[in-house]
Formats: structure tokens, sequence, C-alpha cells
């Protein structure tokens, strides 16, 4: 009986998030179907705990991705080694960006991050994600992930200790997840504090059912980011120096400001590693 207690007693102070990420799903009546996230918690992260909350990052991947992964290719498929997930137990996964890093990045910045799904297996071609509007003859759902968001928001706060509010929240995203993660913020721009985007791709899109589309272009987003904390590498170009001209780069009152920093082959448009994170 006393191993017993001293087994509980060591779950308690070192719970399961110690050996990797979780993998979740939920049924979203936006989608009407099961949609798929990943969570990403400090190695300290306790569910039972009655005081200690956490600010939360939403990460859309790019193309050909999922919540597993930012894209289809391995690190080692560019000569490059995978980082290590300090603490974790070894895992699959992490040969594929951008799950270690993450690991280390909740660590390291006490913070609890969210791999979303943008994958939609029933198009027919390409990227297969977030827009359902570019396969020709599509007759599915259209897959509105700026409506989407505020579901997901909800389920993680139900689910884990999260700091609520958006003084509390960030959005990034790579590629078309990068495209994403700035039209999710111009359209919850009361959800969120701080958005960052890495090779945003496409130039612009359309969204919702086609007698009723509209042309998603970033350019034209800016007044829905003053307020926000944006930020993007320098090597995106002249649409978003629109952004940065126009908006004001305020720091949330009590909240996270979140700047990604990668390492990133623009011919190949594919991340590297994170190497650094930093808040404010």
């Amino acid at each position: 009986m006393k191993l017993i207690s001293i087994i509980f007693l060591l779950f308690l102070i070192y719970p399961l998030s110690v050996y990797s990420y979780t993998d979740e799903s939920h049924y979203s009546t936006t989608f009407e179907t099961i949609r798929y996230f990943r969570v990403f918690t400090p190695l300290n992260y306790n569910p039972s705990s009655s005081t200690k909350r956490y600010p939360v990052i939403y990460y859309f991947h790019g193309c050909g991705g999922s919540y597993e992964r930012s894209g289809t290719y391995k690190y080692t498929d560019y000569g490059l080694i995978p980082p290590v997930a300090q603490g974790r137990s070894d895992d699959e996964a992490y040969e594929f960006s951008s799950n270690a890093d993450f690991e280390n990045a909740a660590t390291s910045h006490d913070v609890i991050i969210i791999s979303v799904d943008g994958r939609i297996e029933e198009l027919p071609e390409g990227c297969k994600v977030y827009f359902p509007s570019q396969a020709e003859e599509w007759q599915g759902n259209y897959y509105n992930f700026s409506t989407y968001i505020r579901e997901l928001i909800a389920v993680v706060d139900v689910r884990y200790r999260t700091k609520v509010g958006a003084s509390f929240r960030a959005v990034t995203g790579l590629s078309m997840g990068g495209h994403m993660a700035v039209w999710i913020a111009a359209t919850n721009p009361h959800l969120f504090s701080s958005a960052s985007q890495f090779c945003y791709s496409p130039d612009d899109y359309r969204v919702g059912e086609p007698e009723y589309q509209t042309t998603v272009d970033l350019k034209e987003l800016w007044r829905n980011l003053r307020g926000f904390h944006f930020d993007i590498p320098r090597q995106t170009g002249i649409i978003f120096d629109i952004i940065r001209k126009n908006c004001l780069h305020s720091s949330p009152e009590l909240g996270l400001a979140i700047i990604f920093i990668w390492q990133i082959t623009v011919i190949t448009h594919r991340p590297g590693l994170i190497y650094n994170l930093i808040f404010m």
C-alpha cells in the first residue's frame, strides 16, 4: 500500500505530459465532423493544479501538413538534424517539423501550444488544406476556419488549464497556415492579442460557398490588425510592409506578445528550427 501511495504521488508531481504531446479530438459543429488537434504542454504541466494556468499559442501548419507535422517532410530530407525534445521520451513524431521544437518552447516559455489541423482529406489533389474553394467542382463543406477557431478555443479552455482571454492568446502559422493565421486574427481581433506568419501563401484565396464567396487579400486586412502585436519575416515582401506601416505595435496590457523566429529557406519554402521565442 505504501508503494502504491508513492507511485501515485510521483504521478502528481511528474504528470504524463513528461512523455510527449497529447493528441485530442472533438466533434465540430462548425464543420459537422470530428476534428483533431495536438497539444504541447510544459514538462511541469499538472492538470490537477488549482492555481497554475498558461497562455496559449495556436499554430497553423503549411501545405501537405496536419496537426501532426508542419509539412510532409522530415528534417533529414533536407540534411537537418532533428532537434531533441528535452526531458521527453523519444518519439517518431520528433523527426518531423516542428514537434520537438514545440515541446521545448512550451517548457522554456511556460506556455501551451495548440497545433490546429487544417487538413481536408476529401480534397482531390494538391496540398489538401484549408481552401476547398480552390478545388474545381467541390461539393463539400467549405471549412471556414475563422469561425471554427472560436469553437476550438472553447474546447481547449475547458480541457486545459489556460489563461482565458485575448490577452493570453496568440496565433501563428507557416505558408498556407501563415495566411490562415492572419485571416483568423483579422476576423477575430477580440480573441487574440498577437499574430505572426512565415512565408504566407497564397497571395489571396476565396472563402465561403460559391454564391457567397469573398476573396481574402491579406494586404486589405491591416485595419483589423490595429492594436495587435504583429510580426513577420522581412523577406515576406511589400504586402506586409503595408501592415507594418499601418498597424500599431502595442503590447497587450496583461498578456503575451510573441515573435516566432524561424530559419527559413525561401527557395524550398520549408521551415528549419525555431531558434527563439520572444515574450513581452
